[in-house]
């Protein structure tokens, strides 16, 4: 028998004794979802509520789903996930992507994902992205994940960081170096 995935907007079917669909359990292992702290199901770990309980507990009751959407994009971050389909044939068969930050030359932050981390970095070294044009990109700290989606949602939320928490995102940095100077040893 089979039921439908725990995540709060997936109705994917899932066999077996498991709560969450592939994909879900991919962005669960990776700390993307966790569980709302409401009613348990699955959510995206950057809300504090899942969409549902979210418009429970707004502080005017919602009238229909369309207040409720509008609730939630209040507390969404401004940062989207970044997707093109001109990525999808090209990332057929592979099975890392890179979810990476480059310090600039004035201090600031970069966040970007990529299947080829190598080429991408030759890119924003060599003047071709705009953003990091003339601005010394340097990586300082680099992650893999299992999927295109799970690499987008994860930038998206390092660039919310990037923001509003620039103290976590040193952290993390220095954290990344630490481990990086043991492995030499």
């Amino acid at each position: 028998m089979s039921r439908s995935c725990a995540f709060c907007d997936c109705s994917r079917p899932v066999r077996g004794g498991r709560s969450l669909c592939r994909e879900h359990a991919d962005q669960y292992a990776d700390g993307l979802i966790d569980e709302c702290p409401d009613c348990g199901r699955f959510k995206y770990a950057c809300f504090e509520l899942c969409f549902d309980c979210h418009g429970r507990h707004a502080a005017s009751p919602p009238t229909s789903p369309r207040d409720v959407r509008s609730a939630i994009a209040e507390r969404r971050s401004p940062y989207e996930t970044e997707h093109s389909t001109a990525w999808e044939a090209g990332d057929q068969g592979v099975e890392e992507f890179y979810v990476y930050i480059l310090r600039l030359d004035d201090g600031s932050f970069y966040a970007g994902q990529t299947r080829d981390l190598r080429t991408r970095l030759m890119e924003h070294r060599d003047g071709l992205t705009w953003s990091t044009k003339d601005r010394n990109p340097a990586l300082v700290w680099f992650v893999t994940t299992n999927s295109r989606g799970a690499a987008e949602e994860y930038e998206a939320k390092i660039k919310q960081f990037i923001e509003r928490n620039p103290r976590q995102i040193r952290k993390m940095i220095l954290a990344f170096h630490d481990l990086i100077s043991e492995a030499d040893r």
